[in-house]
């Protein structure tokens, strides 16, 4: 009988030992799932994150081309500008002559008609 009552006391202990093993496992398994989920998730937000990167990169490209283009566009005008204001330096001088010389002119027939 002593036999009987060892091996009955060693077959609940197996059988409780297989439950825990398998409550360990099915947790395990939980786990498993829930981290594969995660991982899924983290794999769209990388996917997202990368997609959003790529467009800021466009748009700032984008952005830095339309500014060069503005820039170049403000730089000619700015030429332009500044060869209208040598021209009309140069204009405003040869008018100076101008009235300059005619006033010389002016200047000795007001003497002549003064004098008379």
């Amino acid at each position: 009988m002593h036999g009987l009552r060892v091996t009955c006391f060693k077959i609940p202990n197996r059988c409780c030992l297989h439950r825990e093993l398998m409550e360990v496992a099915g947790s395990l398994q939980t786990e498993l799932v829930q981290a594969a989920a995660d991982r899924g998730s983290l794999e769209q937000e990388l996917a997202a994150s990368r997609l959003a990167v790529e467009r800021a990169e466009r748009d700032g490209r984008q952005e830095a081309s339309r500014l060069q283009a503005e820039v170049a566009a403000l730089r000619q005008r700015l030429d332009r500008a500044d060869a209208d204001l040598m021209h009309s330096r140069r204009e405003n001088l040869r008018l100076a002559d101008q009235i300059a010389s005619l006033e010389r002119e002016v200047c000795p027939a007001r003497n002549i008609t003064g004098a008379l």
